[in-house]
């Protein structure tokens, strides 16, 4: 059965990430973090279908229903950053439909889905309890997706770091010396204000995100359609 829903939900994921992205890079429908959010949704979910927790237990079946899990919980997560920051799903939206200049239909949605009434980015440094939680849950499932598709070292060094900015938040709140200039010494932030920076807020769908989506991936696509007609043996 896994087999099964992995042939066809592969492919049907990446065909919709890449008509998702041509589409949203020329017509920008939505917000930028929602945009972006939807591009590492699905980016993750296919990771998570296709490279194994290990390759030498890539055959192990009760494994492979984890990675479905996994894949869900990574949905869930950038799905709420969607959810919180794209505007329809608070504010009343009317909907409509034309072909050639005459309105077909024409309806307004209401939805109250935004915590605190406001959007993600309007309630910062005000984050909700469940907020957090999906960032951090976001965060280990972004750090794991890493490990399997490029190795340990990325995520080791992301570790690192968030280490080092909690323990000089450590420092500062317990009144420990800070180190030398060589540690970089800074104020630091809480495990809350760590997952809010690096998932809720600007790191996974900041600056590297954006290229991504907006130019890197196009051009990964653009390869691979010249790769599989065959133009780049004309080329040759």
């Amino acid at each position: 059965m896994y087999d099964r829903l992995t042939k066809f939900l592969v492919p049907a994921l990446s065909v919709l990430i890449c008509l998702f992205t041509l589409a949203e890079v020329n017509f920008t429908w939505l917000k930028p973090v929602s945009a972006l959010a939807m591009f590492v949704l699905l980016g993750l979910v296919l990771c998570y279908l296709t490279f194994p927790v290990h390759r030498k237990l890539g055959q192990n079946k009760v494994l492979r229903w984890v990675d479905v899990v996994l894949a869900i919980g990574a949905a869930s997560c950038c799905g709420w950053v969607f959810i919180q920051n794209e505007p329809i799903f608070n504010d009343p939206t009317e909907c409509s439909l034309s072909l050639f200049g005459t309105q077909l239909f024409s309806f307004t949605v209401e939805l109250e889905w935004w915590q605190l009434g406001s959007s993600l980015a309007d309630r910062s440094g005000i984050e909700t309890d469940t907020d957090f939680v999906f960032g951090l849950i976001g965060l280990i499932l972004v750090l794991e997706a890493t490990r399997r598709a490029i190795g340990w070292i990325v995520p080791i060094l992301a570790l690192l770091f968030v280490a080092h900015s909690y323990y000089m938040y450590s420092c500062i709140q317990n009144g420990w010396d800070l180190p030398g200039d060589w540690a970089l010494p800074h104020a630091g932030q809480n495990i809350k204000q760590i997952v809010t920076a690096t998932f809720l807020q600007q790191g996974v769908f900041g600056q590297a995100a954006s290229v991504m989506f907006k130019y890197v991936f196009l051009f990964v696509v653009f390869g691979a359609f010249l790769e599989m007609s065959g133009a780049t043996q004309f080329i040759i």
